[in-house]
């Protein structure tokens, strides 16, 4: 059972090494940068968004004047922040997606 788990935890361990080496050279850069864009920069930048986008939702509410809803600038940067930060999410998975087939057939 032990030994089960150390053998998945090593494959996925190389495979994350053979796709993060495929996609610096697929791009041109260096390995230990497309690490620290894959891993760091990108999920700090995408939390960064949906954080904004929380606080600015949060603070900002939604009010209704004479009947009809009204979105004051900071629900609006909120709402625009949160796709932004969505769309962020769904391009790394789109690349993530379209790298591991490169790599699979390979």
């Amino acid at each position: 059972m032990i030994y089960n788990a150390i053998n998945t935890f090593d494959l996925l361990n190389d495979a994350c090494i053979r796709y993060t080496s495929v996609m610096s050279d697929t791009l041109g850069i260096t390995y230990g940068t497309m690490c620290i864009v894959l891993y760091i920069l990108i999920p700090l930048l995408w939390t960064a968004m949906l954080i904004c986008s929380s606080r600015l939702l949060i603070i900002s509410g939604c009010s209704i004047r004479n009947g009809v809803k009204y979105e004051d600038r900071k629900h609006r940067l909120g709402r625009i922040l949160f796709y932004v930060g969505l769309g962020i999410i769904g391009a790394t998975i789109l690349f993530y997606a379209v790298t591991f087939c490169y790599v699979a057939l390979k």
